[in-house]
């Protein structure tokens, strides 16, 4: 019934001689140009290298990482962070992570120790004589990697503090992780 109204309306107008919007050219040439399509590739729903200030970080936290986005964009961790990244190839990879250990918590932990584990191998440990800025940047083997499934990457302090305020049981300040392409 709608279709039988919407035709009637045209033929009315037809009939009646009556532009439409379009009818000239003058008319169809205010039309804003439309966006092309351009081919390629969707971005990534799983990145493989994340910033932790980035909201689709949360897909990449397994566990003891926190929810929430602090100042510029890092995140806490607590006793046993762990992140999964998905791999579109496992060659010639490295496996990256900026971190913070916070002087506040140096104080009472002194210096500490990370280890890193790339799907439970042992990467990298990162002496941690001082409170500061830290960057791990270590090549991973292939065979330790896989496509179509997860890679976990653990990266624990072998001490952690506990904030007086809360008893919140903190490591350090994570800012990135990940295997950049």
């Amino acid at each position: 019934m709608t279709a039988l109204i919407a035709a009637a309306s045209i033929a009315v107008l037809l009939l009646s001689g009556r532009k439409r919007a379009f009818d000239s050219l003058r008319a169809a040439s205010r039309i804003p140009p439309q966006q092309e399509y351009s081919p390629g590739p969707d971005p990534d729903t799983h990145p493989s290298f994340m910033e932790m200030g980035d909201p689709r970080a949360d897909d990449c936290i397994v566990r003891d990482v926190s929810p929430t986005i602090e100042g510029a964009g890092w995140r806490w961790t607590h006793l046993d962070p762990t992140l999964r990244f998905y791999l579109k190839r496992t060659e010639h990879r490295v496996f990256m992570m900026d971190f913070t250990i916070v002087a506040m918590a140096f104080q009472q932990t002194g210096p500490v120790t990370l280890s890193c584990y790339i799907n439970d191998k042992l990467l990298a440990k990162v002496n941690c004589s001082r409170p500061g800025d830290y960057h791990l940047k270590r090549p991973v083997p292939a065979s330790w990697l896989h496509t179509g499934d997860p890679n976990y990457v653990r990266a624990v302090l072998d001490k952690v503090w506990t904030a007086p305020a809360d008893g919140a049981r903190l490591g350090y300040v994570l800012l990135r992780a990940g295997f950049p392409d």
